[in-house]
């Protein structure tokens, strides 16, 4: 475990043993073992008090103003070094991937200035030869957080992690026939009285995979519910159901359960799915609607997420194939999404991979390779919206990497890079230890 740096003057500051430093001073940073949930926090709030919300510029090259880096772990003492890719969260309990094993680690981020990994997990179980097939794809927390959800490229394993410290596995469900798919995005969704696993495809096949949750813990069981296998009959151009991945949030407005689906090459894809049993087509956005410039290649919808903000439904998606651009649109006619805009890293070589994005309140989170991650403040721009977007921070590591996911949680990203582990990055904008500001995708 990589212990981290904190800011001993801010403790200090609290115990009234240091005048205030002046906004923007550089205090030094030393090592404090053991700092307890509490403190950690103040440390980062006084930290944090010289970041400012709003940068003057953001560079594509360098982290810019309004982000801060405040603690980095590689995650390997448990298990040992290994490649890192999805999380996700449930409290202060994060999960990461191995891509390069199947399996995960456990980390307890309460104290975001030293992630702790408490539980590891590698499945024994032998996958069929392909894509993919010593991978983790994707993985998720069941909705009590008792239990795990992983993805491989034949099958969805579920792991008992109700002893945070001794994950075991449950039962693994292999893939249906007629899927000729990887289970290579997953998603658990809490829909009236049931929970339901969604499984996704990409671009190694077609339709979608309905599993149904039953139990806690070792208790828990999937079963086969059903496989979406319909085109859309008034879709402009009759688009099959081929995600590479998926959002469920309920409506307020329409008041009915509404599945995103980031179709690949096809768009995207609004189902209701108050019954998962008996999905509904509700809209499409289709491929050719997003203001794609003519002559470029065609994009691949890698993610998708809806929010409301400020009244508006907004759809927002980014792209790891072809002409990758992070697209948003106003759904709030949701029978007639309009494209607003989008924004590419590179318009002369818009081939640089987008991957995962987060949305926390009217802010945009776009992990992005290579090239790190940035941020988009989507309030601000749908006040004036144009056909371009502007980045409002970027955070690139100083020790390079790739960044494939993040997370947000009280108001703190955690960014994961593949060859490094989790970076813990402050943005100027939020406010350290706020419980609402925190991701749900």
């Amino acid at each position: 475990m990589v212990r981290v740096a904190v800011l001993l003057a801010s403790l200090l500051l609290a115990a009234g043993c240091l005048e205030e430093p002046s906004k923007g001073a550089a205090s030094p940073l030393v090592p404090v073992p053991g700092l307890d949930v509490s403190a950690a926090f103040e440390a980062i709030r006084a930290d944090m008090a010289s970041v400012p919300c709003k940068a003057d510029t953001v560079s594509s090259t360098a982290s810019s103003a309004n982000v801060k880096q405040l603690a980095t772990s590689p995650l390997n003492e448990l298990g040992g070094a290994h490649s890192h890719a999805e999380f996700d969260l449930h409290g202060d309990l994060l999960l990461d991937s191995m891509y390069n094993n199947k399996g995960f680690t456990l980390v307890n981020v309460s104290n975001p200035l030293e992630p702790v990994q408490v539980g590891f997990f590698v499945d024994p179980t032998p996958s069929t030869p392909g894509r993919g097939s010593s991978s983790t794809l994707d993985v998720k927390f069941s909705h009590d957080g008792n239990n795990v959800f992983l993805g491989y490229n034949d099958a969805v394993a579920l792991v008992d992690v109700s002893d945070r410290t001794k994950p075991k596995l449950v039962q693994t469900m292999p893939n249906p026939t007629g899927y000729r798919a990887q289970a290579h995005m997953v998603y658990d969704a809490k829909i009236g009285n049931g929970e339901y696993l969604f499984v996704f495809p990409s671009i190694s096949g077609e339709h979608v995979v309905v599993h149904k949750m039953t139990g806690s813990g070792p208790d828990a069981r999937l079963t086969y519910l059903t496989m979406y296998t319909f085109v859309t009959p008034t879709a402009p151009t009759r688009q099959p159901v081929a995600p590479h991945d998926g959002f469920v949030m309920f409506d307020p407005v329409e008041n009915h359960t509404l599945l995103y689906l980031a179709n690949s090459f096809y768009g995207v894809q609004v189902i209701n799915v108050d019954d998962p049993a008996q999905p509904q087509w509700v809209t499409t956005i289709a491929a050719n609607a997003d203001g794609t410039p003519t002559g470029y290649l065609p994009s691949f919808y890698h993610t998708v997420q809806a929010a409301w903000i400020d009244g508006k439904r907004i759809i927002a998606t980014s792209a790891e194939v072809g002409h990758n651009t992070l697209k948003v649109f106003d759904a709030t006619n949701l029978k007639a999404p309009k494209f607003l805009g989008q924004w590419v890293f590179n318009e002369q070589q818009s081939t640089n991979m987008q991957h995962n994005l987060q949305i926390v309140n009217g802010t945009l989170f776009e992990a992005h390779y290579q090239q790190g991650l940035f941020g988009f403040d989507l309030r601000s721009y749908l006040q004036n919206p144009t056909p371009k977007l502007s980045p409002s921070f970027h955070f690139q590591p100083a020790t390079g990497g790739s960044i494939w996911d993040v997370v947000v949680r009280k108001g703190l990203a955690y960014v994961s890079n593949t060859p490094q582990g989790v970076h813990v990055v402050g943005y100027g904008c939020f406010a350290a230890g706020t419980e609402s500001l925190t991701s749900d995708g």
